[in-house]
This record gives C-alpha cells, structure tokens and sequence, in this order.
C-alpha cells in the first residue's frame, strides 16, 4: 500500500511539473473527440492534430480555421504547450549522430620536475642507524 502512494505521489509531481492540473485530465475526452472530428473532416492522423494544436502548424491552423477557436479553447493542456512543443518538434530527430572524433597527440606544453624526494633526509627526521 504504501509503494503505490509512493508511486501515485511521484506522478502527481511529475504531471504538475510539466504543468498539468486535474483540469487538463477532466478535458481529456475533447480532445479525443476534436481529434476525431479532425480525422473525419481534414483525414489528419493522431500526430498531425498534436501538430496543428500544440506544435509547429499551432499558429498557421489557429489562423486558417476561425470556426474551430471556441473548440480549440476547450482542449486540455494549454498552459503546457511548451512540453508539447518540445515533444512534437523534435529536433533531435533531424540532428546528425555525433561522430567519434579521436583527440589527436598534442605536444607537451610544460614539463613537471619532481623537486621534493621523500628519500632525502632532512632535518631531525632521519632513518635509524644500525
């Protein structure tokens, strides 16, 4: 019992972090059914209405399609567009895979003299004599 109230309170933190309240969940189903509607009426897959709603296209959609602003003020997650944002632009999908870049023998810009020997004796502090 208490591992799932431990469970349950760190996604209560996570979904408050990415900015989500427990409005955002209650308007859940308008998205499901604007997504809907947005299929049947524009054939736009899942990914493409996250697009036009929450990503790239969000401006040129809101522009093109007047009719639709008393739906899109409806839908859930709208203080969190950043996250959604981040997600759908995805620009380490178009980024090059890092190379391995090999670091090359680089000649010595000082050199370090040992000037202190433990073997020396100095002082008082001198091995015993037999």
């Amino acid at each position: 019992m208490l591992r799932m109230f431990h469970i349950l309170l760190a996604n209560l933190v996570l979904l408050q972090a990415l900015g989500v309240g427990a409005r955002d969940i209650i308007q859940f189903n308008e998205l499901v059914e604007h997504a809907r509607f947005h299929q049947q009426t524009y054939g736009d897959d899942f990914l493409t209405f996250l697009s036009k709603h929450y990503g790239e296209q969000k401006e040129d959609h809101e522009k093109n399609h007047q009719e639709e602003k008393e739906q899109h003020g409806a839908l859930p997650f709208q203080k969190a567009t950043h996250v959604a944002e981040l997600a759908l632009t995805a620009p380490f999908l178009e980024m090059e895979r890092p190379r391995l870049v090999l670091m090359e023998q680089r000649t010595k810009i000082f050199s370090y003299e040992n000037l202190h020997s433990l073997f020396e004796p100095r002082g008082i502090f001198q091995p015993p004599k037999a």
